[in-house]
């Protein structure tokens, strides 16, 4: 569930809300206005063009999209054009590109850049083990998607983050934290849109992918 909180204008959402003491419905549209109510423009068949007025107490949950549809393969392709801009020293492991030496902390960490990735145990060992022998912290930087959450248990670590990109150019990305509203607005008013979210984990226990 996103936190209303980190919604901008422009954003395509899902929202879940109460229409009364026993109804809920959804609506998918673009965030017109992020106060109290939310304010929503339909884009799905039956509120294409209707602004909608949730109360946030009737909130339920919202899910935030991308701009477009995107495949799997788009988000890993922008995902490795990130990583791999990074200086870093970097070792590729079954799938995951292993990042250490980085300036920025939450660099220093591992990401699925390959369709083989798999969060199994042999996969986590070897990461956590490369990271180990440098005096790491394994960190797994987590595109939406690309691993199921129900193959990772874990503590959080950092924010959340959005990868804003071009419409008509994906090659063209950038990295904000999803609570940095100066930001988060600045890129949007220049063209930016979410392309995908991103989120950290130090793995815990797992299961097999």
């Amino acid at each position: 569930m996103t936190d209303p909180s980190v919604l901008y204008l422009g954003d395509r959402i899902v929202v879940r809300y109460r229409v009364d003491d026993r109804r809920l419905t959804d609506v998918t549209g673009l965030v017109r206005d992020t106060n109290d109510p939310l304010i929503v423009e339909g884009t799905g068949p039956k509120e294409r063009g209707e602004h909608i007025s949730i109360r946030r107490t009737d909130v339920i949950s919202v899910r935030l999209l991308s701009y477009a549809t995107v495949r799997n393969s788009e988000i890993r392709a922008v995902a490795q054009k990130l990583a791999r801009a990074v200086p870093a020293h970097v070792d590729l492991h079954s799938g995951w590109l292993l990042r250490a030496e980085a300036a920025a902390p939450l660099d220093n960490s591992a990401v699925p850049v390959d369709v083989e990735a798999r969060a199994d145990g042999s996969s986590l060992s070897a990461i956590s083990q490369w990271y180990t022998e440098r005096g790491l912290p394994p960190i797994l930087a987590l595109p939406e998607r690309l691993i199921p959450d129900a193959h990772l248990a874990g503590t959080p670590v950092g924010p959340l983050l959005h990868v804003l990109v071009k419409p008509d150019d994906s090659s063209d990305a950038i990295v904000v934290d999803a609570t940095d509203r100066p930001r988060g607005e600045d890129f949007r008013s220049s063209g930016y849109r979410l392309h995908h979210v991103m989120r950290h984990l130090q793995p815990g226990t797992y299961g097999d992918a």
